[in-house]
């Protein structure tokens, strides 16, 4: 019915080496049961996937409104039928358009940023959603944050060493330490040893698979205490 996978939103002209699937991103968000109306950031966004899986959630945007789809070219196809949901669809995503939060997104590599600046290009994004190059454990959100989602490096597919891995979950650790007060952070984990580095209690661990990896998508509750 589709033809392309129906993950393809069609933003994502350039791929980030650790790319996050744009649905696997979406059922992760949907997951944390975030109201679509809290300040939300990625402090390790990459090509901004959850940025703009999270944007377009708060809006009321098909996620495959930018695409075409095989069946549209088929002899039998109620065209009709299909334009009038398509219609509904975009003054949906019209009407939608007003009630996008607050997001940010920050990410130590300046190709991933420039990846992530062409996503939101694409998807209808550009200069609504903020983005910074740096260190995640320098990053100040232009927002008091309320939710984290973030996808770290963990190992399967960038291949880091674990040092350079035990260094970027330590720097994720000291922005939910510095940042996060009364936040509420979602964090995907393909390699619990690595978890211990945030100095936190995972209060939610559920099994989810990312590709082939089995990951765990880790919900941390912080508070003045931590």
């Amino acid at each position: 019915l589709g033809g392309e996978p129906l993950h393809k939103r069609g933003y994502r002209e350039i791929q980030h080496k650790s790319p996050l699937n744009e649905a696997t991103a979406a059922g992760l968000l949907l997951h944390t049961e975030w109201d679509r109306k809290a300040p939300l950031c990625d402090p390790m966004c990459g090509s901004a996937t959850f940025l703009i899986e999270a944007a377009w959630l708060a809006t009321d945007r098909a996620p495959g409104l930018g695409r075409s789809f095989a069946f549209e070219r088929w002899q039998d196809a109620d065209l009709d039928a299909w334009r009038q949901l398509f219609d509904d669809a975009e003054a949906r995503a019209s009407r939608g358009a007003a009630n996008l939060p607050k997001l940010a997104g920050n990410d130590r590599h300046p190709g991933a940023i420039a990846i992530a600046g062409q996503a939101l290009q694409a998807a209808g994004l550009g200069g609504r959603i903020e983005l910074r190059h740096g260190d995640c454990a320098d990053f100040v959100p232009p927002f008091v944050t309320k939710r984290v989602v973030t996808n770290p490096p963990y190992g399967d597919r960038l291949q880091a060493d674990d040092g350079t891995l035990n260094a970027s979950w330590q720097a994720l650790g000291h922005f939910l330490h510095r940042e996060c007060e009364d936040a509420i952070a979602w964090v995907l984990c393909g390699n619990a040893d690595l978890t211990r580095n945030l100095g936190l209690r995972a209060t939610i661990k559920m099994p989810v698979k990312n590709g082939p990896i089995d990951c765990r998508w880790l919900c941390y509750e912080i508070d003045g205490r931590h």
